[in-house]
C-alpha cells in the first residue's frame, strides 16, 4: 500500500487546520486512512494527526457542531466552533497498555475479537492517559478529549461507561471539561470538575 512523501503529509496536515464541517473533515481522516491501508497507516511516522482529526471529526458530529479544525504546534490539538464561540481542546488515546498496532499489521497478528477480554482494562488505561495529560499542566480553558481505543464488541457496555468518572478523575481539575468518545458515541464526565450530567 502507498506511503505518504513529506510533502504530502504537509500538505494534508495544514488542510486539516482549515475549519470544515465534522463531516467533510471525518471524510478527508477517513480518505487517507482508506487510500494507505492499515499497515501503512499505522507504521508512518508522523500520521498522528490524522487519527487527531478523524476524533475531532467524529467529536464534533457528535456535539452538533459547525466546523472543526487542527491546532499547528504543541497547544491545544484541536478547536471546534460553535456559533461565534470557539472551543480549545487536547486529546490523548487510551489503550492496551503494550498494544502496537501498527506491529499487529505488520506481523499480521490483529484479530478483531483478540482484544474482547482487553475491555477490563480499559478503567487503567484512560486514568494512565487522563494522568499523563494531567501532568502537563495545560490551561484550564482548554477541554480534554479521551478516545478509548478498547473494542467491547457490545460486552461489558454499562460497566465500562461506569468507570468513566473515576477513570478520568485526575484530569477533571486540570480541564474545564473531560469527554471519553468510545464506539461513536462521545460521553460528557466533566464540567468545571463536576459530573457532567
Amino acid at each position: 500500500m502507498p506511503r505518504l512523501t513529506t510533502q504530502q503529509l504537509e500538505q494534508h496536515r495544514a488542510a486539516f487546520e482549515k475549519w470544515e464541517s465534522p463531516q467533510d473533515l471525518l471524510d478527508k481522516a477517513d480518505g487517507i486512512m482508506d487510500y494507505m491501508g492499515s499497515e501503512d497507516c499505522f507504521n508512518q511516522p508522523g500520521l498522528a494527526f490524522v487519527r487527531e482529526a478523524w476524533a475531532a471529526s467524529k467529536f464534533g458530529l457528535e456535539r452538533n457542531v459547525e466546523t472543526v479544525r487542527l491546532v499547528h504546534g504543541e497547544f491545544p490539538d484541536f478547536e471546534l466552533r460553535i456559533g461565534a464561540r470557539s472551543e480549545q481542546w487536547e486529546f490523548t488515546e487510551a489503550d492496551i497498555g503494550e498494544r502496537r498496532r501498527g506491529l499487529e499489521y505488520r506481523r499480521r497478528e490483529y484479530r478483531g475479537g483478540n482484544y474482547l477480554d482487553h475491555i477490563d482494562q480499559a478503567p487503567n488505561a484512560i486514568r494512565r492517559a487522563c494522568e499523563s495529560k494531567a501532568g502537563k499542566h495545560y490551561t484550564k480553558k482548554v477541554g480534554l478529549l479521551v478516545l478509548l481505543n478498547i473494542p467491547s464488541f457490545g460486552a461489558r457496555q454499562e460497566e465500562t461507561m461506569a468507570s468513566f468518572p473515576d477513570s478520568t478523575a485526575p484530569a477533571k481539575d486540570a480541564f474545564s471539561e473531560v469527554w471519553v468518545l468510545w464506539n461513536n458515541r462521545a460521553y460528557p464526565v466533566w464540567n468545571a470538575g463536576q459530573r457532567a450530567g
